[in-house]
């Protein structure tokens, strides 16, 4: 009985285990050239700050940010000219509903005049679930 027991617990761990690894978590970043900057992220309950540099020759950008499949959690997406100010700004919640009432969302934003450098873009997330597309490039 003992025996049998064992092998359900360990068939029941092993299924549940193939389950969770069906999709993995992925970030792809591109740094295209010093006026355009992508991010292609997509996460599965994750919850973590990242960083990325990217050196660019630009004053003033257009920030394009898609959201897709955003069931979970919240997101915190902040752009930060060379000198540390922060010239864009947005946090989404997928309780909000007011962003999210279809599968796929977006925002067109422009900064304000920015100085060039090495510009710092952050993502804080909290259980989120989705996948976020963010370009910079020139207006």
């Amino acid at each position: 009985m003992f025996r049998n027991m064992l092998g359900l617990a360990l068939f029941v761990a092993l299924a549940t285990s193939s389950l969770a690894c069906d999709r993995e978590d992925r970030t792809v970043v591109q740094a295209i050239s010093d006026r355009a900057f992508a991010l292609d992220y997509e996460e599965i309950n994750e919850s973590e700050t990242e960083v990325y540099l990217w050196t660019t020759s630009l004053d003033e950008a257009q920030i394009r940010l898609r959201l897709r499949g955003f069931v979970d959690g919240t997101i915190r997406v902040q752009v930060l000219d060379a000198t540390g100010f922060p010239i864009f700004d947005a946090e989404f919640y997928e309780s909000d509903h007011h962003f999210f009432e279809s599968d796929e969302e977006s925002l067109l934003a422009f900064t304000p005049p920015a100085v060039p450098g090495q510009w710092t873009i952050r993502t804080d997330t909290h259980d989120f679930t989705g996948h976020l597309y963010l370009n910079i490039d020139e207006l």
